[in-house]
């Protein structure tokens, strides 16, 4: 007998009017433990990791490679559960057949940074990018449009709390003027038949090996992987720089 769908009828149809959906507990506490020690004492991450501004001057860490390792990250991004997940919602959207699962590995509120979307903004399709401070930001004068015409959604989450959104979903977190941090790792994914036209600083399709939602716990705090090949932020070309 088939595996059940991870999601209902009504979840994916939240997802397609909305852009997103939230699911509690994704990961479990232990899981979660795993993934956000591992993660503060892995030295190549940090190593590897590059500061973006707002136009504000407010600088937000981060750290990207592109295809998943049989490392605790890789275990992550490809488990059954989030892949079976993104898969199904991914079969019922139009083109562009790409979205993100965002895994909290603290607590984010709007007093640490929360990520906040605008609710059905993924219906715009893709609006055109530049520059917003130094970072890369929609169109300002069609985010602020959107701002009047779609729900503003602070999208609070527990630690192993997941949000699965829209690669067109209009979104951005907050300045963390907390003292707490908000640490959380994304894993974005696209369909086979969606594969990328031209090159750029992202691959073209590479065949991804589901494994099995208990590999996370097997794999332990092990965070090297022959596969991790971290991205210089100077070979976006995207847009100018």
């Amino acid at each position: 007998m088939a595996d059940a769908p991870p999601f209902s009828a009504e979840q994916v149809a939240t997802f397609q009017r909305d852009g997103f959906i939230v699911v509690r507990g994704l990961l479990r506490s232990d899981e979660i433990a795993l993934l956000a020690n591992a993660a503060r004492k892995d030295a190549a991450l940090l190593a590897n990791r590059y500061s973006v501004e707002d136009d504000g001057g407010r600088k937000t860490l981060m750290a990207e490679w592109n295809h998943p390792g049989d490392d605790l990250y890789g275990m992550v991004s490809r488990s059954r559960r989030i892949v079976a997940a993104m898969e199904q919602l991914l079969d019922g959207c139009l083109l562009p057949d790409m979205g993100s699962c965002m895994i909290a590995l603290d607590r984010a509120t709007e007093e640490n940074g929360c990520l906040k979307v605008l609710r059905g903004s993924h219906r715009m399709g893709r609006i055109e990018h530049g520059r917003v401070g130094k970072q890369t930001g929609a169109d300002p004068e069609r985010v602020a449009i959107a701002l009047q015409r779609f729900e503003l959604v602070a999208c609070v989450l527990d630690p192993g709390d997941a949000l699965f959104f829209h690669a067109n979903l209009l979104h951005a977190s907050g300045p963390n003027e907390s003292e707490r941090p908000r640490w959380s790792l994304i894993c974005a994914y696209n369909t086979v038949r969606n594969d990328p036209y031209k090159d750029s600083h992202h691959p073209r399709y590479t065949p991804l090996s589901v494994v099995d939602d208990d590999a996370i716990r097997r794999v332990g705090d092990h965070t090297e992987s022959h596969n991790r090949e971290f991205v210089d932020p100077k070979s976006d070309n995207t847009i100018g720089h």
